[in-house]
């Protein structure tokens, strides 16, 4: 009897955090190892294999977060606790009873807390603008428009802080400008530049983001 060939796309789906599973991957390991990975993945009801994708991701994670200086480090863990704070209440099993990201009364008071936090973190001293190396850099003619354009930010820190925001917000919405830039822009960064990119592909997924297609 002739076996049935599985139609493309067929057999069972990816389940999970994981589902768009296009890249196969064998390898061995010690059976302890793999007894270790069987029990997680039970206590955590994941499959082995999405067990082993969450421990790899978070290593990704870790990496990620080692290259942050220390303030920083600290910081985002301080903006982290202020969630806790902001909601005030717990349920049963220790997290937060309302939501900042979906309840906008909570996502505005935790808006401006951490503005508060940073209010007080804030060093002291002339705000002094940092435009001055601007002029020390070498740039050929075809540069100078985009040197001023980009000098031109940092006049003040309003004017730098829309840019960053800008900037920031059209990576995290656009993914196809990120794979361009340290592709052709800067391929020497490439590692970096992977490590952000998939950071941001994290941080869309959790604040349930819809990314934007680039117009033409």
């Amino acid at each position: 009897m002739q076996k049935n060939k599985r139609a493309p796309g067929g057999g069972r789906k990816p389940k999970g955090d994981f589902s768009q599973l296009t890249s196969p991957l064998s390898l061995r390991m010690p059976a302890e190892m793999r007894e270790q990975l069987e029990s997680s993945a039970s206590d955590n009801a994941r499959s082995v294999s999405q067990e082993v994708l969450r421990r790899i991701q978070e290593s990704f994670h870790r990496d990620r977060d080692r290259a942050r200086d220390p303030a920083m480090r600290a910081l985002c863990f301080l903006i982290a606790q202020l969630a806790g704070e902001v909601a005030g209440f717990t349920d049963t099993q220790g997290q937060p009873y309302f939501d900042w990201r979906t309840d906008r009364f909570f996502f505005r008071a935790f808006k401006l807390a951490v503005a508060k936090v940073l209010d007080a973190l804030e060093p002291s001293g002339e705000i002094r603008s940092p435009t001055g190396v601007f002029d020390n850099l070498d740039k050929d003619e075809e540069g100078i428009r985009l040197f001023e354009m980009l000098k031109a930010t940092y006049e003040t820190p309003e004017a730098r802080a829309e840019a960053a925001a800008r900037t920031l917000m059209s990576s995290l919405m656009h993914p196809s400008l990120n794979t361009y830039y340290f592709n052709e822009v800067a391929p020497n960064h490439k590692a970096k530049g992977l490590r952000e990119f998939y950071g941001l592909v994290d941080a869309r997924r959790d604040l349930q983001l819809k990314t934007e297609s680039k117009k033409q």
